[in-house]
């Protein structure tokens, strides 16, 4: 969406750059930073044919110590003072009430730096309350361990380290109050996390879809800063697009020694790219062998070794089913190939954003068996295909539900031996 240049747009922008800048920077004016007024003027300059706010929801995701607090703030007390509305109801909302009380700690302090401000506005430090004097308007900051969530009819929502917030139902609880209002705003703000099923993470990926043009949604805004998946995170040109504070309110110095520490450290590499690249860590943010490290295994089997070793392990009924080949090629790297079965009905059963079989499924990562249950006979005849491929010297497979397959892989001429999964089987291997 594009940012527009209108008097709303101005007068926001205007506004929060009459504010004072607390912290490291306490007493300084507020300048706003090219990125920050794109976004004051998208939300409060996009205007309909009737002079009213277009934008109703907003996605803001940035890394760390981008001064995402210096523009919330600023966006709270413009909602409270700079459009001279009554009765206004702003809330934010975060994880817990130390991180609740960080926005509102920030525009106390804009507050008590600001003579004019002072005279109008009430601050309750033990109830985390700024209240506007006469005119029934206040910001209230809550945390999810809150136990009140509905009764409120605010006209602005902030949701604060939204990758955080697990609750499924918050957002609803807090927004079906927007019905009493004719003007009204929910902000996503956040960064990048580590799960899929989240709240956050579905709206990241409407938000893309936004972005992109496959979503057209011109009372949604959303801002994005990330280094691509594919970026070179050590390059300092990939770290400036994604944390559009670089410099200003973001040492660089400090970046770079944490890129040094991340370059020596992998579960380092994974909070870097989190933090400050806005990469998403899904699964584990701690990885302990480097991407970098771990595709320079990315070679396809040669299949010309002199013999494999397999590794069998059925489903009772109705789990996973794995076999896997290890074998030393003529280049003197070592194949491994695998082979993952699953039941046709567990595929609807096990998926989920973050377990999602039917993409592994269409990138032929898995093999999906026909019916309820595992299909033995169809596990067989993929395993005999790959004997006719590979030179299979031994199988090794858990006892467990092999009865039926170890005869019928033996009938066919190949050496099948049992070696269970326990720590007396396995114990003298991992030495």
């Amino acid at each position: 969406m594009k940012a527009p240049r209108n008097a709303a747009a101005r007068h926001a922008c205007q506004f929060a750059e009459c504010l004072t800048l607390v912290g490291d920077h306490s007493g300084q004016p507020l300048k706003l930073l090219p990125f920050q007024r794109q976004i004051l003027s998208t939300i409060f300059g996009n205007l309909d044919a009737a002079g009213r706010r277009r934008v109703k929801r907003v996605f803001l995701m940035l890394p760390r110590k981008q001064a995402k607090t210096t523009l919330v703030a600023a966006i709270v007390l413009y909602w409270l003072l700079g459009l001279g509305k009554r009765g206004v109801q702003a809330l934010s909302v975060a994880n817990d009430r130390a991180q609740a009380a960080i926005i509102y700690d920030t525009c106390r302090q804009m507050i008590e730096a600001d003579d004019e401000l002072a005279e109008l506005c009430t601050v309750s430090k033990s109830s985390k309350n700024i209240s506007i004097d006469g005119q029934n308007s206040f910001y209230q900051s809550l945390s999810t361990e809150s136990t009140t969530k509905t009764g409120w009819s605010p006209s602005l929502v902030i949701l604060d380290e939204a990758q955080d917030i697990a609750d499924p139902d918050l957002v609803k609880n807090l927004t079906t109050g927007f019905g009493a209002r004719d003007d009204y705003l929910l902000i996503f703000i956040g960064t990048a996390g580590t799960r899929k099923d989240t709240a956050f993470y579905a709206e990241y990926e409407y938000a893309k879809q936004v972005i992109s043009g496959v979503i057209d949604n011109p009372t949604y805004a959303a801002f994005i800063y990330e280094a691509g998946e594919d970026a070179d995170w050590t390059d300092e040109r990939v770290w400036h697009a994604a944390m559009p504070a670089l410099g200003k309110f973001c040492s660089l110095q400090f970046i770079r020694d944490e890129f040094e520490q991340a370059k020596r450290l992998p579960h380092k590499e994974a909070a870097f790219r989190q933090y400050y690249l806005n990469q998403w860590q899904l699964g584990s943010a701690a990885k302990w062998i480097p991407d970098a490290t771990w595709m320079l295994n990315n070679s396809k089997p040669l299949g010309d070794a002199p013999h494999y070793y397999g590794g069998l392990d059925m489903a009772s009924v109705s789990d996973t089913s794995s076999f896997v080949l290890y074998g030393r090629n003529s280049a003197g790297l070592w194949d491994v190939i695998p082979r993952i079965w699953v039941c046709e009905e567990q595929i609807e059963r096990r998926q989920t954003a973050e377990f999602d079989y039917k993409r592994w499924e269409q990138q032929k990562l898995l093999s999906v068996t026909p019916g309820s249950a595992q299909d033995q006979e169809f596990i067989a005849a993929d395993i005999l295909k790959l004997a006719e491929q590979y030179k299979i010297k031994e199988i090794a497979c858990d006892p467990y539900g092999m009865q039926w397959m170890a005869q019928r892989l033996m009938s066919a001429g190949l050496v099948v031996k049992s070696h269970g999964q326990g720590a007396s089987e396995i114990n003298p291997a991992l030495r």
